[in-house]
C-alpha cells in the first residue's frame, strides 16, 4: 500500500496480475485441503448418492431444459425448484468420468474457490493498482468462513460456479472501462450467461458492475460520482453500454428462460406465518445479526432458525432499517475521490446480499452461505479502508491490521472445518450450538435409520417433537411430511404402530395427505393394520392405489384384499380377489390373497 494513496487506475502495461497473488490460491488450498475426502453430507446424499442430479451426458440438451432436480417427490424428497444446469452438467460429468467419490466432486469446488479468490485479488489490483491491497482482498475472500458451506459442502457447487463466472464477468467489465476492449465486452457477457446458468444470484451482476463504473469514474475525477459520470471518457461509456447489455441478459433470463423451464421467474415459497405483514419484519430482523457475522464470524452454524417479528417496530427491525439507511448515506458521502472504493465495498455487500436477504420467501430464511457473495464487498472494502490511511506509520498499521484480520478469519474457518467431516459431526455440532435447529434433529434421525439404529432415531425425533414450547416465536425450515413419515416408519420398525395413531387422526380417503403424500399415507395404513383397524387401512390403501404411481401395485392390491376380508367387508374383498385372479404374483402377495380368500369363503372374522 503506497503512502501517497491509491492510484486512479492501473497504468498501461501493468494489468497482469502480480506474482504475489499466486499466494492466494495456495492459501485457500492449504486451508481447505484436509477436507477433500470428507463424506457426502446433507443434500449430497439425495443429489449425488441417490442420483437426483446425475443425468446421462448424452442427454445434455435436457439438462438445459429441465429443473435442477427432477423427480424430487418420486425419490421421497421435497424441495424447491431451481434452474442450475451447469451444476447438474458438472456433477454428471464427474460421476461419469471419474466415479462417485466425494473427493472427485469436492476437488472441483476447491479449484473454483481458489481461482475465484485469485481473481478477486486481480480485480482489486485492476481497480487501484496496489498489489498488497490486492493480496489482502483475495486472501480475505479465500479464508473467510462464509465460503465454507459453498466449497466443503458439495451441494455448494452452484455457488462456486456462479461466483467464479460472476467475478470473471466483473473483471472483464473493469477492463472494458479501462480500455474499451471489445473482447472484454464479449467475455463479460459470456461469463454472466454462465453465472446465471450456475445460480440465480448472478442477477445482481449489472448492479455490481454499475457501481464499479461509478467508483472508478469518481476516483478518476477526484470528485463526486455524479461529476465523475458526467465526464466519462469513451472506455467508461463502453462500460455503461456493457451494464445495459447485462441488464438485457438478466431480463431475458428472468422473463423468458426461467419461466419456460420452471413456470415462473421467482420461487413459490409462502411467507412466514402465511402473512407478508409478519414475513417482512421477520426477514428484516435477522439482517443485523447476519451482516455483523460477516464482519466478525465468532462462531459458525448451519442453523436457519430465525425469531419471528410480529411488528415492524421491534428493535432488530428498526436496527436493520437504520443500518440500510446509514449505508446509503455513507455511500452518497464516500463515493468520491480517495474513498470511492470504500463506498464500492459497502454497495457490493448490500447488492450481493439482496437475492438472499429473505424479503422474498426462501426455503431457508437465513444461512451463513447467504452472505458469501457479500464477502466480495468486504474483500474490497477492508483493503480500501486500510489503503486510505496516509503516512508511513499508517501503512505499517494497515499491514498489521490486515494480517490480524486474515489470521482471525483463517482461524475461524479452520475451527469450523472439521464439523463438515460427516453428517453426524456436522449436525451434532450444530444442534449443540443451536438446540432449536429442527432440521438437524431430522437429519440425525435419518442417519440413525440408515445405520439401522431405530431406537436412536426415535430419540432424535422425540427431541424434535419436544421442542414445541421452546420453538414458539421462531421459524425455520422443516418438511413436516418427511419428519412425520420417518417417525411413522421408525415406529413400525420398532413394533409400536400404536404410537402413530395420533399422527393420522385426519387420514381419510379425502385427506390431502393421501393425495399429496402417498408414502406417508401408506405408512398410516400400515399402522392401522398393525392395530387391527382393517377398514381404515383398506380405505387409505384404496385411495393411494387409485392415485397411481408407486402404490398402484399388485402388492398394495393384495394388501387391500386382505384388509377388506379382515374387516368383514366381504363384497369388497371378492372384488379385489377377482381383479387379481389371473395376475402373476410374488409369493408374499399370493400368500396374502390365499389368506383373504380363506376368510371370504368362511365368511367369518379370523
Amino acid at each position: 500500500m503506497t503512502a501517497e494513496g491509491p492510484q486512479t487506475t492501473v497504468q498501461a502495461g501493468k494489468t497482469r496480475p502480480p506474482a504475489l497473488l499466486l499466494l492466494i490460491p495456495l492459501l485457500f488450498l492449504a486451508l481447505y485441503g484436509r477436507a477433500l475426502d470428507y463424506e457426502f453430507v446433507w443434500t449430497d446424499q439425495g443429489e449425488i448418492v441417490m442420483g437426483l442430479m446425475i443425468r446421462p451426458l448424452d442427454a445434455w440438451p435436457e439438462i438445459f431444459a429441465s429443473p435442477m432436480v427432477a423427480g424430487f417427490e418420486a425419490a421421497g424428497a421435497v424441495g424447491p425448484s431451481y434452474y442450475r444446469p451447469l451444476q447438474v452438467l458438472a456433477l454428471s460429468a464427474i460421476h461419469e468420468g471419474v466415479g462417485r467419490r466425494p473427493a472427485h466432486f469436492r476437488a472441483l469446488n476447491f479449484a473454483l474457490g481458489a481461482a475465484t479468490a485469485w481473481l478477486v485479488g486481480w480485480l482489486v489490483f485492476l481497480l487501484w493498482g496496489d498489489r498488497v491491497a490486492a493480496f489482502l482482498a483475495g486472501a480475505i475472500y479465500a479464508v473467510h468462513p462464509a465460503n465454507l458451506e459453498n466449497h466443503v459442502w458439495i451441494a455448494g457447487l452452484s455457488h462456486a460456479l456462479m461466483a467464479f463466472f460472476l467475478v470473471s464477468s466483473l473483471w472483464a467489465g473493469v477492463r472494458v472501462q479501462q480500455s474499451g476492449s471489445r473482447r472484454g465486452f464479449a467475455l463479460s457477457i459470456a461469463c454472466l450467461v454462465l453465472a446465471l446458468l450456475s445460480k440465480e444470484n448472478a442477477v445482481v451482476s449489472p448492479a455490481l458492475l454499475l457501481f464499479a463504473v461509478i467508483a472508478l469514474a469518481a476516483r478518476r475525477a477526484e470528485a463526486g460520482w455524479i461529476v465523475g459520470l458526467a465526464s466519462l471518457p469513451r472506455p467508461s461509456r463502453a462500460a455503461l453500454a456493457l451494464v445495459a447489455a447485462q441488464c438485457l441478459v438478466v431480463a431475458l433470463y428472468l422473463v423468458w428462460l426461467r419461466p419456460s423451464v420452471l413456470g415462473g421467474a421467482l420461487g413459490g415459497e409462502p411467507p412466514v406465518a402465511g402473512r407478508w405483514s409478519i414475513h417482512i419484519p421477520t426477514a428484516l430482523g435477522h439482517w443485523p445479526g447476519t451482516l455483523s457475522w460477516l464482519w466478525a464470524p465468532l462462531s459458525s452454524n448451519s442453523s436457519d432458525v430465525v425469531r419471528v417479528m410480529g411488528s415492524p417496530l421491534r428493535a432488530p427491525v428498526l436496527a436493520a432499517l437504520a443500518l440500510l439507511a446509514l449505508s446509503v448515506l455513507f455511500w452518497l458521502r464516500a463515493a468520491r475521490g480517495r474513498t470511492a472504493f470504500i463506498a464500492l465495498g459497502v454497495a457490493w455487500m448490500w447488492l450481493a446480499f439482496a437475492p438472499t436477504s429473505g424479503l422474498w420467501p426462501l426455503n431457508h430464511l437465513r444461512g451463513e452461505r447467504y452472505v458469501s457473495l457479500s464477502l466480495l464487498g468486504l474483500a474490497v472494502m477492508l483493503p480500501a479502508l486500510l489503503h486510505a490511511l496516509r503516512g508511513r506509520g499508517a501503512r505499517r498499521a494497515a499491514i498489521v491490521t490486515g494480517s490480524l484480520l486474515l489470521a482471525f478469519y483463517a482461524e475461524r474457518s479452520a475451527a469450523r472445518l472439521p464439523d463438515w467431516r460427516s453428517e453426524r459431526t456436522l449436525f451434532e455440532a450444530d444442534v449443540a450450538g443451536d438446540p432449536l435447529y429442527r432440521e438437524a434433529y431430522l437429519q440425525l434421525a435419518r442417519l440413525e435409520v440408515s445405520e439401522g439404529d431405530f431406537a436412536a432415531a426415535r430419540q432424535h425425533l422425540d427431541a424434535l417433537r419436544a421442542l414445541g414450547p421452546a420453538f414458539a416465536g421462531h421459524t425455520s425450515y422443516l418438511n413436516p411430511s418427511q419428519a412425520t413419515g420417518l417417525y411413522c416408519g421408525i415406529n413400525l420398525e420398532l413394533g409400536r404402530p400404536e404410537d402413530n395413531l395420533e399422527l393420522f387422526e385426519d387420514l381419510t380417503p379425502r385427506s390431502p395427505m393421501v393425495v399429496g403424500a402417498p408414502g406417508l399415507a401408506h405408512c398410516g395404513a400400515m399402522s392401522f393394520l398393525g392395530t387391527g383397524q382393517w377398514a381404515r387401512a383398506a380405505a387409505v390403501l384404496e385411495a393411494i392405489h387409485r392415485e397411481g404411481g408407486t402404490y398402484a401395485s399388485n402388492a398394495v392390491a393384495a394388501e387391500i384384499a386382505l384388509a377388506h376380508a379382515r374387516a368383514q367387508q366381504l363384497g369388497d374383498a371378492r372384488r379385489w380377489l377377482d381383479a387379481l385372479a389371473d395376475t402373476p404374483l410374488e409369493p408374499a402377495q399370493a400368500h396374502k390373497l390365499e389368506r383373504a380368500r380363506a376368510i371370504v369363503e368362511r365368511g367369518v372374522r379370523p
